[in-house]
């Protein structure tokens, strides 16, 4: 019993700390498309950069948005 617990335990501070490199995830990415759509507004990035980077933030979404999870804090 006392090792099912630890093993559980575990397992939940592992998972907590992935999904907490996802959401560092999903923040760098909005960062990333933030700063390639201001260069791309100097006319120093290309638009199809700027699609590429709001793809692949979108392609994390659904990997943090686990079942009701919020990938925004209040």
């Amino acid at each position: 019993m006392v090792l099912e617990v630890s093993n559980v335990y575990y397992n939940l501070q592992i998972i907590s700390a992935r999904l907490a490199f996802l959401d560092s995830n999903v923040v760098n990415a909005e960062d990333l498309v933030r700063n390639a759509e201001l260069l791309h507004d100097q006319a120093l990035a290309r638009a199809s950069d700027v699609d590429r980077l709001r793809l692949q933030h979108a392609q994390l979404l659904p990997s943090v948005n686990v079942r009701g999870r919020n990938t925004r804090k209040p």
